[in-house]
């Protein structure tokens, strides 16, 4: 498997993970299934920000996993996850 064929298919696990993260707060669930769900995520995006995207199409993958962490307030720098995958994210673009 190609490098970004390796990046999209974890976006499209990413994808998968987010929806059913969604559901579950939607539905309320316990703070233990919550953390679950979110945990899934952060492990996809784990894998994520590892990889170097050489295609428009990894790098939008790379940019779609941010999204979550930007949200309505200031970035607090306080992730270490998401200052990884922006690291990577603009490594990538760096060497293209």
């Amino acid at each position: 498997m190609s490098t970004d064929a390796e990046l999209i298919a974890l976006g499209e696990r990413l994808h998968v993970a987010w929806n059913a993260e969604k559901e579950v707060f939607a539905r309320r669930m316990s703070d233990a299934e919550c953390e679950v769900a979110m945990d899934a995520c952060d492990a996809i995006i784990d894998e994520i920000w590892k990889i170097p995207a050489t295609t428009l199409a990894g790098l939008k993958v790379k940019a779609l996993a941010l999204v979550p962490y930007l949200g309505d307030d200031e970035p607090d720098g306080d992730d270490p996850l998401a200052d990884r995958l922006l690291a990577s994210l603009l490594t990538d673009l760096r060497a293209m």
